[in-house]
């Protein structure tokens, strides 16, 4: 027993002399770069030696779009016991090696012993914090400013219309502001915008567009940002969107020089247990005839960081007598699948928009899939059936079914108004005759060829079940709008289909000066100055021909 435990402490003992060796025996960098030009050149690292040995310096390449970048460093330096030394390395960027903006460029320096003793750092290249490209100064003084606006497209049944949480297959409206800041007039201006992660790797960039500017003037761009699930990194949610603008000064002392301004946002993306139809990629015909099939056609994501088992898909329609459901034995993390349905449309339907609803379940139906922000996943489409009968549907105009049991209605009546250049005023009533309450966001559009403007009185209100709400709708009429005109009442319930609803109004001609006006010079806004200057020319004949006859007598 005695002699087990002797040599157990012997083998401590050498244990022990041997890391203690092997400590002594190190070799350490006490100095490193991590902001290497991205020109060709060398750099110096500071190694330290703790043992007399000769020691060879490499670094891996780097590659990128087939440009490399190679290293060069001394071999079997001597070192004696104790010794630092700085080293130069050498390296050479190949010629159109492309340095992209957001991303790393890192190589391993290797200081290898002759007595296998090693060391390892890492060595960084200088990367751009803005987006405009290396020196690319600000020289035209623009502005980029950037705002983030509700989301869009038919997958806004989930997120947050205040982009606060945004999701997977969500879209957000970005609106840009570019300004011209400086003295000098700035053309051929490009606007683009690029989304990359916060550690540096691009998702998607493109261009907005490109415009000139005068000084002290301001342009306003908008795009779609998208959030595909097929270019997201599932284990990723900070995300930074960047806009730049770069032009060429046009005059003054800097004329023929590039300048160029950057802007960035940080958004989040939030991951996590969620499966949504995606209703973007939805194929469902706009008509359906009766005892005639409808095929529609689509995708279930899971846009949540874990794989879903027993998921099912319910698409419901009472009215149609539709109940199909769809199973999936397990989706992958930031995958989908496709399904496929084809029903017939009952030979009794009333002609009508009927509301075809789909909802996603988890553990085989028994609870439907919830987010954070308490949105179900689950939406309703519209489908116009024709079948030469006579009755209403679920909706008004197009796109009038919502889900959760609303049917949201909208009609409109001429209230004041009718003539060029005077201003309508339509009262337009929207009813909730569903049975929950409904968010509504209210607009009007496509009245721009003979109205200046459209003001609402509301723009936006909440309908309780059986609640209406009236809004007046004032039109600008254009001085010379005539003849049967149309404009469209948009509603849009909070996370539901748009609706869309039609309105014609006939402006009558003011009759003043319209047939007879000298091609446009007498209009109806100077007709009565040329009417006085016609009774003067009048009076002037009289009076002429009542003094040709006092005259004469």
């Amino acid at each position: 027993m005695k002699t087990k435990k002797l040599y157990l402490a012997i083998a401590s003992l050498l244990s022990l002399l041997v890391l203690t060796s092997l400590v002594s025996a190190a070799i350490t960098f006490t100095s490193v770069p991590t902001d290497i030009s991205q020109s060709s050149g060398s750099f110096n690292v500071v190694v330290n030696s703790a043992e007399a040995r000769s020691i060879s310096f490499s670094a891996s390449q780097i590659i990128e779009g087939g440009k490399k970048i190679t290293f060069n460093g001394p071999q079997n330096e001597v070192f004696t016991a104790g010794q630092s030394k700085t080293i130069p390395i050498s390296y050479t960027v190949e010629s159109g090696f492309d340095f992209k903006f957001g991303n790393s460029y890192q190589t391993t320096l290797t200081a290898a012993g002759d007595d296998s003793v090693s060391k390892t750092a890492t060595i960084s290249f200088q990367t751009d914090s803005d987006f405009c490209s290396t020196g690319k100064d600000n020289l035209g003084d623009l502005d980029v400013t950037i705002n983030l606006n509700n989301l869009v497209g038919e997958n806004d049944y989930f997120g947050d219309n205040n982009n606060d949480d945004l999701y997977p297959l969500n879209q957000i409206e970005v609106e840009v502001d570019v300004e011209n800041n400086g003295n000098d007039d700035v053309k051929n201006i490009e606007i683009d915008w690029a989304l990359y992660t916060k550690d540096g790797n691009k998702i998607d960039d493109d261009n907005i567009d490109e415009i000139d500017l005068r000084s002290d003037d301001k342009e306003t761009l908008t795009f779609v940002l998208n959030f595909d699930p097929s270019d997201l990194d599932v284990d990723i949610s900070d995300y930074v969107l960047y806009v730049k603008a770069t032009g060429e000064i046009e005059e003054g002392t800097d004329k023929g020089q590039d300048t160029c301004f950057s802007e960035s946002e940080d958004l989040t993306v939030n991951i996590e247990d969620f499966v949504v139809v995606d209703a973007e990629s939805l194929n469902i015909p706009e008509t359906a005839q009766c005892n005639a099939p409808v095929s529609i056609s689509g995708d279930i994501w899971n846009i949540g960081d874990s794989d879903q088992d027993d998921v099912l898909l319910r698409i419901l329609s009472p009215q149609l007598n539709l109940e199909q459901e769809f199973e999936f034995s397990s989706i992958n993390s930031f995958d989908n699948e496709q399904f496929n349905l084809d029903f017939d449309i009952p030979k009794n339907t009333k002609d009508g928009t009927y509301g075809i609803e789909f909802r996603v379940y988890e553990d085989n139906g028994k609870r439907i899939y919830k987010n954070d922000l308490d949105d179900e996943s689950k939406f309703t489409v519209p489908l116009k059936v024709q079948c030469g009968g006579t009755g209403t549907g679920t909706g008004t105009g197009t796109g009038g079914v919502i889900s959760n049991g609303n049917t949201i209605s909208v009609s409109a009546q001429l209230q004041s108004g009718g003539q060029e250049g005077e201003d309508i005023s339509v009262l337009a009533t929207v009813i909730n005759s569903g049975t929950t309450q409904s968010s509504i966001s209210l607009s009007a559009d496509n009245y721009q060829s003979w109205a200046d403007s459209a003001t609402l009185s509301q723009t936006s209100f909440v309908l309780t079940p059986g609640e209406s709400k009236q809004v007046t709708i004032t039109l600008a009429v254009k001085d010379d709008a005539s003849g049967q005109n149309s404009f469209n009442i948009k509603l849009i319930p909070q996370g539901q289909t748009l609706i869309t609803q039609p309105v014609q109004v006939t402006i009558e001609d003011s009759g003043i000066g319209s047939n007879f006006n000298f091609g446009g010079i007498i209009t109806k806004d100077n007709w009565y100055l040329w009417a006085i200057g016609l009774i003067n020319i009048i009076l002037v004949i009289v009076i002429i021909i009542v003094a040709v006859r006092v005259a004469r007598r």
